[in-house]
């Protein structure tokens, strides 16, 4: 009480000075402050290589992650700047908690959305010069049967043959040897097993669905956004479960000495005056009977 009093009536800093700086609260903004930075980075690193074909329903999020983490950089960094009121600690808890919850939200959502995303790596179509069967070429295992596409072209609208975004160069017009795979339906082209080859006539061993190489991209995403939840779960935990403003060597310290104790020193010639609220009493005499 006497602290509020001396702040005039304001709340006492939820956490303040060298005490907040070792505190719980403190080290875990540093951790969280480290893994959002790491996250953010990694995200964009991968949106922007996978996102050409993972498609909006997966970009979308991994953007709207991106936002939060932008907010939850900024967030940590208030809170080691190490003096707030205790109001604004339990928003920036708060901040902590919405990331969670919006983390949690992400990989619902990308681990749900891997077959459209597959779909949506099909779902373009491309005109040929001239087509041959993969028969002929020994591909005729489950999930390896294509369409040769020669001098493949792009159309925006219509087109011969659909084909995969990922794995294959007709959006290159057939690469080094002007020759694609295309797919008579969506569903082949989703479900063929794609050795990763350019030259097509090599069909040989087990490759790659596009929604095999769409479920790693989502467990990249996954494990970003996990690196900053556990940080952001101890911030919060830190800020609403416990005095996480306390700091860790509080336990060992000596408890304050109140300023009524005068201590035996060296008199110094300097008059203390009493507190305002300090009322005299008058001293008892004990008068003791002589021997």
């Amino acid at each position: 009480m006497a602290q509020q009093q001396a702040l005039g009536g304001r709340k006492p800093a939820a956490c303040s000075g060298e005490g907040c700086c070792g505190s719980h609260t403190a080290r875990w903004a540093v951790a969280l402050l480290t893994c959002a930075s790491i996250s953010m980075i990694g995200m964009l690193v991968t949106t922007i290589l996978t996102g050409w074909f993972t498609g909006p329903s997966m970009t979308v999020m991994e953007s709207f992650v991106i936002i939060t983490l932008v907010g939850v950089i900024v967030m940590a960094s208030v809170a080691m700047c190490c003096v707030m009121e205790e109001r604004t600690f339990q928003m920036l808890g708060g901040f902590a908690v919405a990331y969670l919850l919006v983390g949690l939200v992400a990989i619902v959502v990308w681990s749900a959305s891997v077959r459209t995303a597959a779909q949506y790596n099909c779902s373009f179509k491309v005109d040929c010069d001239s087509q041959y069967s993969s028969s002929g070429l020994g591909c005729d295992g489950n999930n390896k049967q294509f369409v040769g596409c020669v001098d493949p072209k792009v159309r925006r609208r219509g087109g011969d043959l659909h084909f995969s975004l990922w794995g294959d160069d007709c959006t290159d017009d057939g690469g080094d040897d002007d020759t694609c795979r295309g797919f008579t339906s969506r569903s082949d082209c989703v479900k063929y097993e794609n050795p990763l080859e350019d030259d097509v006539e090599k069909c040989d061993g087990k490759g790659t669905t596009v929604e095999e190489a769409i479920a790693d991209v989502v467990g990249a995403l996954c494990t970003i956004t996990i690196l900053t939840m556990i940080p952001a779960l101890g911030f919060a935990l830190s800020v609403f479960a416990f005095d996480g403003s306390a700091p860790l060597s509080a336990a060992t310290e000596q408890p304050p000495v109140a300023h009524s104790v005068v201590e035996m020193g060296t008199v110094t010639g300097t008059l203390v005056q009493p507190p305002a609220n300090y009322n005299a009493q008058p001293a008892t005499v004990v008068v003791l009977p002589s021997a």
